[in-house]
């Protein structure tokens, strides 16, 4: 039935992210087969997304071309996925090491979410966009759009990037001599990432924080956070 095959379907998602691409690929695989029978286009966008998540995981490169089919679908469709699957056909570009398209892609998955009024999705893609901004040396724009974002954050309006976004804008501060600002920054980066309390936030944020206090001789909370 069309609720069984949105059950699996987001059980797969779940299951690829939190660490088991096998199964997630396995049911995946299983929810766009009862999708493929039913004509249930929202189901296929959702699992073809998923299958090309599962198979980054696996290190199979041919899901890199499902992700673009599912995107064909979710821009068809006008999906309110649309959004969210054109940022991962970016990250898959970016593990691919082609870091300008990369930064297109981004541009061009903000474009997407903006058109089909997906605001979470616009504003994680800002976040991305930010991220692309400073590895690209486009600092001034970025600390700028950085400065924005967070502010939207400390405003009541906190976000799972948040952290990110802070280690960015703390790189930007250690880079011209700021180093106070940047290490506020990393403090509060490190209280961000606990309160999203999900390791692939937590462990980048407790990496990069420890780094810059080693950096800049605090060797008690640099030790606290190793």
């Amino acid at each position: 039935s069309p609720a069984t095959a949105r059950v699996i379907a987001n059980v797969a998602r779940t299951r690829s992210i939190g660490g088991e691409p096998h199964e997630g690929l396995r049911l995946a695989r299983e929810a766009l087969a009862i999708a493929e029978v039913l004509e249930l286009d929202e189901v296929r966008t959702h699992t073809l997304a998923t299958i090309g998540l599962a198979k980054g995981y696996l290190g199979d490169p041919t899901g890199a071309a499902d992700t673009e089919r599912a995107l064909e679908l979710a821009l068809a469709a006008r999906s309110p996925h649309a959004g969210s699957i054109a940022n991962n056909v970016a990250v898959e570009a970016f593990f691919a090491f082609e870091i300008r398209r990369a930064g297109e892609l981004f541009d061009e998955g903000r474009g997407i979410a903006e058109r089909l009024g997906d605001a979470s999705g616009v504003r994680w893609l800002r976040a991305q966009q930010i991220r692309m901004m400073v590895m690209l040396g486009r600092w001034d724009e970025a600390l700028r759009e950085a400065d924005i974002f967070i502010a939207e954050c400390e405003a009541g309006s906190p976000h799972y990037l948040e952290s990110v976004m802070r280690g960015e804008r703390a790189r930007i501060h250690a880079a011209r001599g700021d180093i106070e600002s940047a290490l506020a920054d990393e403090r509060r980066a490190v209280i961000a990432a606990r309160s999203a309390a999900d390791p692939q936030q937590l462990l980048p944020a407790f990496g990069r924080a420890s780094l810059a206090f080693e950096t800049h001789g605090l060797a008690d909370e640099a030790l606290e956070l190793a």
